[in-house]
């Protein structure tokens, strides 16, 4: 399922005229200052949380367009010199990382707000790698844009070529092939991009991976 922008934006698919969307609950962080009795004294401080909404999306059933990319192929096999190269990356970020039971087939994900990364318990060495390099790229990337003071809003589709080229980036580097799980996660995300975005990605990634 996708939002209505989504499909047209990202997937180059219309909704089918006369569709109903399908209503879920979308969350969005938050961040405000509040005023608290102390000691006699009112004092302000900052609360964070997470706000809930009604967010109508569509299944692919209900839209018409291009073929969706090919499926992304879970990456498989061992990888060299795996513990070191994991505790490397761990030590790179100042995020918390554990594992966890995912639901609906995602590989991980970066929590700003708890300052942690979540990877999804059973996979591969490979996809551990490759999934960790992306969740720290967002870790160290965007997770700054959540800051109240940050005046940088960086697009979905912007952060997901960011994250992912610089994990297949990396990855090459130290000889895992992570092509046939990145290369159609890419192109879903990047076909809504012009050239001047793509390039200046381009640049991000580079510096990111370096």
């Amino acid at each position: 399922v996708a939002g209505y922008k989504t499909w047209k934006n990202s997937f180059n698919r219309q909704v089918n005229k006369g569709e109903k969307s399908i209503k879920i609950i979308g969350g969005r962080p938050y961040k405000r200052k509040v005023e608290e009795i102390k000691n006699g004294q009112k004092e302000e401080k900052e609360v964070e949380g997470i706000s809930f909404f009604p967010v109508s999306v569509f299944d692919v059933s209900q839209t018409s367009g291009e073929p969706l990319p090919q499926l992304m192929n879970e990456l498989s096999g061992e990888v060299k010199n795996y513990p070191e190269l994991y505790v490397a990356l761990k030590q790179s970020t100042n995020f918390s990382i554990e594992f966890a039971d995912i639901q609906g087939g995602t590989k991980g994900y970066c929590s700003p707000l708890e300052k942690k990364i979540v990877l999804n318990n059973g996979m591969s060495q490979a996809q551990t790698i490759k999934t960790l390099i992306h969740e720290i790229t967002h870790a160290d990337l965007h997770a700054p844009e959540f800051d109240k003071n940050s005046s940088i809003k960086t697009t979905k589709s912007t952060k997901e070529v960011e994250a992912e080229s610089t994990a297949f980036v990396v990855c090459e580097h130290y000889g895992i092939d992570t092509k046939d799980y990145s290369f159609p996660y890419l192109a879903a995300w990047s076909s809504d991009k012009e050239l001047k975005e793509l390039k200046n990605s381009f640049e991000v990634i580079l510096k990111q991976a370096d």
